[in-house]
């Protein structure tokens, strides 16, 4: 089995406002940012980064890198096998598995002994499968939390179990809890209370049902709680949006 060919290994610690400029490498670069952030342009796309994050250059991709604040970077380069990884700024689940096998890279470059290319061939397999296999697992995990958020946006009026809805599709809930939150900017609980309330606009301009009808249809636990959330999202009471609406 061939495995990639590491060609280089370095530990920087970057400055404030440090500026790596556009350039190119022959060979495939990973890069593991071990704190601070900031910006790369990878190609035509620009990209943030921070702690957790790795970057990967494929071969003559032009790239540059600014750090916003003190920051220490790993990265290595090999040759010999693609990293069948799309360029860009990834961050994967197991950082911390992959930064320990980086690190046992840069040690073993700073002392090389007998079998030293296998082993760090051995170690840029490991990184480049790893990162593989996460981007995959992410792959199905966007496909499971899109099903998800589709299911508490149709069923909100109704006493939805979220962490038994995200056992059904294979995820953790913590894992699902921060996942959501990054991709729709609120946790599962105010999303399905948002969706409550846009019902609610709907039933409050569309038919003739008190606030307590249409409290209890939305879910909420009686009509004091939804004119409270009510008014909180939108700035008036129901009342007052029905009657804005019919003038």
């Amino acid at each position: 089995m061939d495995f990639p060919q590491v060609s280089q290994i370095f530990k920087f610690n970057k400055t404030r406002n440090h500026f790596v400029a556009p350039h190119k490498h022959d060979n495939t670069e990973y890069v593991f940012y071990t704190n601070g952030y900031g910006r790369t342009t990878i190609g035509n796309t620009e990209y943030s980064f921070s702690k957790g994050s790795v970057a990967v250059i494929n071969p003559n991709t032009v790239h540059d890198e600014r750090h916003f604040i003190e920051g220490e970077l790993m990265y290595f380069i090999t040759s010999g096998i693609p990293s069948e990884i799309q360029n860009g700024v990834y961050t994967p689940q197991n950082f911390i598995e992959l930064k320990k096998i980086i690190t046992n890279m840069y040690l073993e470059s700073r002392s090389p002994k007998f079998g030293y290319g296998r082993i760090m061939s051995s170690y840029a397999e490991q990184i480049r499968l790893l990162l593989i296999r996460d981007s995959i697992s992410q792959k199905y995990d966007s496909s499971a939390l899109e099903k998800i958020m589709n299911r508490l946006k149709n069923e909100c009026n109704s006493d939805i179990d979220v962490k038994n809805l995200v056992s059904e599709y294979g995820m953790g809930y913590d894992n699902f809890r921060i996942r959501f939150k990054k991709a729709y900017d609120m946790s599962p609980n105010k999303f399905i209370i948002y969706n409550r309330l846009l019902c609610a606009c709907d039933l409050l301009t569309m038919t003739n049902k008190s606030c307590t009808e249409i409290a209890f249809e939305c879910h909420f636990t009686d009509s004091a709680q939804f004119s409270k959330m009510f008014k909180a999202q939108y700035g008036i009471s129901p009342n007052e949006y029905r009657r804005n609406y019919n003038n």
